[in-house]
């Protein structure tokens, strides 16, 4: 086990706030740095970016014919719809709610009638 004097303690403590006053100086001059970097180079592409979408979005036209912008998302339902419409016209147009069941309970039959 390492002992020291009192005298010793003090330099010793003295030591430690500078190489941690250095380590702080050194952190804040390197986050200054990389912030600098940030503004010049990463924000000016970000706003291009940003300018193109805007304009790719504004050429996208709602299918009608109106002009109205239309998002990739909403031109995805659309052709979901579409594509679902298509298959249902395809086959005749059944009617879309009638499944196989099986009848557990006639709800006519209860006390208090219910569907």
């Amino acid at each position: 086990m390492l002992t020291f004097r009192p005298h010793d303690r003090a330099g010793l403590s003295a030591a430690m706030m500078q190489t941690l006053a250095a380590q702080a100086r050194l952190l804040k001059n390197t986050q200054d740095a990389q912030s600098r970097r940030v503004a010049q180079h990463h924000l000016p592409r970000t706003f291009e970016l940003t300018r193109r979408c805007q304009k790719t979005r504004a050429g996208i036209v709602h299918p009608d014919g109106g002009g109205v912008a239309t998002l990739p998302a909403r031109l995805g339902r659309e052709a979901f719809t579409y594509a679902t419409d298509a298959a249902h016209e395809a086959a005749g147009m059944p009617p879309v709610l009638i499944d196989d069941h099986e009848i557990v309970m006639d709800g006519r039959d209860l006390r208090r009638p219910t569907d």
